[in-house]
């Protein structure tokens, strides 16, 4: 899984993918509309889970794919964090 990647900070998350063409995929955080944490029989097993990011317009979801159960919870804590405050109107210059 070398060619999957993610990263985020205050205000966007990149998620990179593919292995024959690589993907990116920037989001701003403040255009989320809902985060969701799936897990399906295979990555249980494999003590998995992805996140996906639902986001307003056009583009839809941006997927993290197949992370430690513990990182996708941590990462799951902290973009639910990071989305609410960017999306507060202080926010916004």
């Amino acid at each position: 899984y070398h060619f999957l990647g993610c990263g985020f900070n205050q205000t966007c998350l990149v998620t990179t993918s593919g292995r024959l063409a690589r993907v990116t995929i920037w989001v701003p955080l403040a255009r989320v509309q809902s985060l969701r944490r799936v897990q399906g029989p295979v990555q249980s097993r494999l003590g998995l889970a992805s996140l996906h990011l639902d986001t307003a317009g056009s583009r839809g979801s941006a997927p993290i794919p197949d992370r430690d159960v513990a990182e996708a919870d941590q990462m799951l804590e902290q973009l639910s964090t990071l989305c609410r405050a960017a999306r507060e109107p202080s926010h916004h210059v």
